[in-house]
């Protein structure tokens, strides 16, 4: 017969007054037998009872099935996780007829988990996995993972050292093939960590993360929005002889969570000025097709930069506005404005007769003066001279002035570039001066008779 001991109390064969029951599979076991306490007094029965059901009640205890003296089962929950999570049952057979006021029937069984030690396991008892599919058919794999303790280690520890392995393996199986990133782990592990529930999710990444890389592992879960706006408005300058390039202004608004397994809070900042933003703006070009609107890579000018850094949640979040000029000498304002005044000679004097508004007038002819303002603005360079005005004019007076803005100067690294506007405002003054037209005027002819004759006469 067996002997039983589960928690450092012993039911001996000579306690057994039935077979016990024994069922195990891959997940658990189950252990039941049926034994008697008696003793030769009541107090000697108390004690035997009391004892029994004190040890027989505690979870998590050692378990050893032996059979003549040698051990066919031993589980024990503290050293080597051979069983886990041990639960006794111990319940009194009330309607037994050995049942007196100096002998008891028990029914006691223990139910218990097993490590999963299936080679080639890991200790994963249990994986499933998902993949859903977006309106745009990106990918996202859910992951959910069962670890059990083994050996010496506990089943986080098992999770921790095998787990993303696995989704990993699973991952590069799929079809088509495609990088994906970890964006959410849960990892649910009971007191006494023996058993660990893990649910991991994967979103597949369609655009690389930095220059180069397509998964960067310092960040995770990045949203970014491009949005471009092109200008349908230019400046003309019709006899000046500018030419405005159309203009392109891009705006990003994005937000990223930092790594903080490999990234401290004084970096995250670096993170974003080193790696994140260039590569942001580098992209725009790409994703937006604006190889046929400017110099991609080289002339980029932010006009606005606001970002929000939180180390509490280590995300980084905020939008980026910058001009895309087609090249660094672009023209990016021009204005031509024509004025035209008109004198119309009238010279007066007033009468002497003590009357109101009685006036000699004579006019001389009108004067017509145009008065023509360019304003230019162009990156790198103090805009050319204009043209002068060709025709029936004359050029009086003319003027210009100079202002000089630099832009992009709160923000210069990868292809962001400082750069200086040169406005420049040319005034000129000209008179429309009209040739005047020539009459024809004959020459009288003098006669050898004296007489004065006209040409034809």
């Amino acid at each position: 017969m067996p002997v039983i001991s589960y928690n450092g109390y012993t039911i001996t064969d000579a306690m057994f007054f039935d077979k016990f029951e024994f069922h195990i599979d891959y997940v658990k076991v189950r252990i039941a037998c049926k034994f008697v306490i008696s003793a030769a007094s009541e107090a000697a029965f108390i004690t035997a009872c009391t004892s029994a059901e004190d040890l027989l009640r505690d979870r998590y205890k050692d378990f050893d099935l032996n059979f003549g003296g040698s051990d066919e089962y031993s589980f024990s929950h503290s050293t080597g996780n051979t069983y886990l999570l041990a639960v006794p049952a111990l319940t009194k057979i009330s309607d037994h007829p050995v049942n007196t006021n100096l002998a008891r029937a028990y029914k006691f069984e223990v139910n218990a988990e097993l490590p999963a030690d299936q080679s080639g396991y890991s200790f994963r008892r249990e994986a499933s996995f998902s993949i859903d599919f977006s309106p745009a058919r990106r990918r996202t794999a859910n992951f959910r993972l069962i670890y059990t303790a083994g050996g010496n280690d506990t089943s986080r520890t098992k999770y921790l050292s095998a787990g993303k392995t696995y989704a990993a393996s699973i991952l590069s199986g799929l079809s088509p093939t495609g990088t994906f990133e970890l964006i959410s782990e849960s990892i649910n592990t009971e007191q006494e960590d023996k058993i660990t529930n893990v649910t991991l999710v994967y979103t597949e990444i369609l655009s690389d993360e930095k220059s180069g890389t397509t998964n960067y592992a310092d960040i995770a879960g990045t949203v970014a929005t491009y949005g471009v706006h092109f200008a349908q408005e230019v400046g003309n300058s019709p006899t000046g002889g500018y030419m405005q390039d159309v203009g392109v202004t891009i705006s990003i608004n994005y937000s990223t969570f930092v790594n903080k397994e490999t990234v401290t809070e004084a970096n995250i900042e670096a993170v974003w000025r080193s790696s994140v933003k260039p590569w942001l703006i580098d992209h725009a070009a790409d994703v937006l097709g604006l190889s046929n609107y400017t110099q991609v890579g080289s002339t980029y000018i932010v006009q606005s930069d606001r970002h929000n850094f939180d180390p509490t949640s280590y995300q980084i979040s905020g939008d980026l506005v910058f001009s895309a000029p087609k090249k660094a000498t672009s023209i990016v304002a021009l204005s031509e404005v024509y004025e035209q005044k008109i004198n119309h000679g009238v010279v007066y004097q007033k009468i002497w007769d003590g009357l109101d508004d009685t006036y000699n007038t004579y006019g001389m002819g009108r004067r017509k003066t145009i008065i023509r303002t360019i304003m230019v603005t162009q990156l790198n360079q103090v805009p050319a001279d204009p043209r002068p005005l060709s025709g029936n004019v004359i050029l009086l007076d003319s003027s210009d002035r100079l202002v000089v803005v630099e832009e992009g100067v709160g923000t210069v690294d990868a292809s962001v570039k400082r750069f200086k506007n040169y406005t420049k405002t040319f005034v000129e003054v000209y008179l429309v001066a009209v040739p005047k037209k020539r009459k024809l005027i004959s020459k009288p002819v003098i006669t050898t008779l004296g007489v004065l004759a006209q040409p034809g006469g």
